[in-house]
């Protein structure tokens, strides 16, 4: 017995050596730092612009997919990051999910005809977001490749040990996903755009499992993860990019003794003095097919100018043209 405990020891020893001796010094001080490696850092407000402006209202739809991966969706994964992401970059408020699954619930039920994408924009449109973002997951997988040339000594007993995903093979995760940008007001595409990452590391691999038993947290060590996140980085880009030139819009919630009251406050980054147009719609232009309004014909019937700021609502004074209406849209100038 102890004669087979010294060969066991010995084989073991050896199967070390050729292990380290095979290793290249850069993977062996990548493996000996992944110790003291962080969780990986997401996106936050410092990988983006800084913005100080008025902030837009957006709706992020729940994206559609070609991949599912184990008992997760990857599609409301990836658009339940975006949407923070959103947040994130300080330059949008994001409509609540379930607010706009309640709105599409009841168009449904009116929304003979239409298409689920000219109800989402409806939805948006409904719940004062100026535009609808909508995804379709066309990648999210992971590949498995050799690397750092290390060997694997089967022992009696004693399993085999591979670097890479522990051991001697790197993860590569690749994440993409079509976006497509939506006005609701005249329910237009504004523009589509395909976020691609992929990204190699030698951390966690999800194997064959998927998501099976995987912690959240589990999954923010794998390169898969990293890809996601960068991924959805560039997605919060194309999307920064594409309405740094459309119009910041409110509309007009009450008018009282002269005094105009905007639904929108310090949770927008509206201040005092900030000067809008007001604008009344003249005509909707109606798809006699689905219903759907395709375009507004406005015209402008004023200007007013913010004197004090709440959270979520301000009040301003007219100092030019007429006196606006309940639901009057106005424009930031």
């Amino acid at each position: 017995m102890k004669h087979t405990n010294k060969v066991l020891g010995m084989m073991l020893i050896v199967a070390l050596m050729l292990f380290y001796a095979a290793e290249p010094v850069e993977a062996r001080s990548r493996r000996s730092q992944r110790g003291r490696e962080t969780q990986t850092a997401t996106p936050s407000a410092e990988a983006y612009p800084p913005y100080s402006g008025v902030k837009q209202i957006i709706a992020v739809s729940d994206f559609d997919s070609v991949w599912q991966v184990g008992h997760g969706s990857d599609s409301a994964i990836l658009s339940a990051m975006l949407a923070e992401e959103l947040v994130n970059c300080g330059r949008f408020i994001v409509v609540e999910r379930r607010n706009l699954d309640d709105i599409l619930a009841e168009q449904e039920l009116s929304a003979a005809g239409m298409t689920t994408e000219q109800t989402m924009v409806r939805a948006g449109n409904l719940l004062g977001a100026a535009l609808l973002v909508r995804g379709t997951v066309t990648k999210f997988e992971e590949v498995q490749s050799a690397s750092g040339g290390g060997v694997s000594v089967p022992l009696p007993g004693i399993p085999i040990v591979r670097r890479g995903t522990v051991g001697g093979r790197s993860t590569t995760g690749e994440v993409a996903v079509n976006l497509r940008l939506m006005d609701t007001t005249s329910g237009q595409l504004i523009n589509s755009h395909t976020a691609a990452a992929s990204v190699t590391s030698q951390k966690t691999s999800l194997g064959t499992r998927g998501y099976i038993g995987m912690s959240f947290s589990e999954f923010k060590q794998t390169a898969l993860s990293d890809a996601a996140h960068e991924a959805i980085r560039k997605a919060v880009m194309f999307i920064i990019g594409e309405t740094e030139t459309l119009p910041i819009t409110a509309r007009v919630a009450a008018v009282r003794d002269g005094n105009v009251y905007l639904n929108a406050g310090t949770n927008r980054n509206v201040l005092i003095g900030m000067r809008w147009g007001v604008y009344k719609t003249d005509e909707e232009i109606v798809d006699p097919d689905t219903g759907l309004v395709i375009d507004v014909i406005e015209n402008r019937i004023g200007a007013i100018q913010v004197t004090s700021v709440r959270d979520q609502a301000s009040t301003a004074t007219p100092f030019e043209g007429t006196l606006p209406e309940v639901g009057d849209t106005v424009r930031l100038e």
